[in-house]
């Protein structure tokens, strides 16, 4: 849960799993962290000024807000990607040391679940998922050999999200891993 949760709520994964597919509507580089709070953490991720906009846009939108998705993390396990047209939900649950059970959906403006429009997003999150999901299988193998050691964080822009997920996780954890340690 630690790995996907962390996957979705930074930008700096997409040049690298996803460039045909989304690296070009939403680059890395344009990836902006939204100050959090104790419980959530955010992003901004900027569209690409050359890709076409992602109407119908609600009629109170700024230019700003139909020109980015902002992505979030209710901690520990809802992530969610709001767009200017359509959001998506990741509810998270453990189900095991190496497993998550995922319920995720898309709502909309448009009402009409069979809208070409509306098949055409939801394919798009399945072939951008099942993209993540190969990425993360392969590192969730090596985190657990020997082999694996982990790496400093990229700037805040690109993973701040992550140091708020951990901060997070330290708070609610801390007290327990060091009970645990001394005994």
């Amino acid at each position: 849960m630690k790995n996907l949760t962390e996957n979705f709520m930074e930008g700096y994964h997409l040049f690298a799993t996803h460039p045909k597919m989304l690296q070009p509507i939403t680059p890395t580089q344009l990836c902006r962290k939204v100050p959090a709070e104790d419980r959530w953490t955010a992003y901004r991720s900027y569209y690409d000024p050359e890709f076409p906009p992602r109407g119908p846009f609600h009629d109170d939108m700024t230019e700003d807000e139909q020109r980015n998705s902002v992505l979030f993390n209710i901690f520990p396990s809802f992530v969610v990607a709001v767009a200017a047209n359509y959001t998506q939900f990741l509810c998270l649950r453990p189900n095991g040391v190496d497993k998550v059970s995922i319920r995720w959906g898309v709502c909309g403006l448009k009402t009409d679940p069979l809208d070409p429009e509306v098949v055409a997003y939801v394919d798009l999150c399945k072939a951008f998922n099942a993209e993540d999901k190969e990425k993360l299988e392969t590192l969730q193998a090596a985190q657990n050999t020997r082999y694996f050691s982990g790496g400093p964080l990229a700037p805040d822009d690109l993973e701040g999200t992550i140091w708020d997920f951990l901060k997070y996780m330290e708070r609610k954890l801390g007290d327990k891993i060091t009970a645990v340690a001394a005994e």
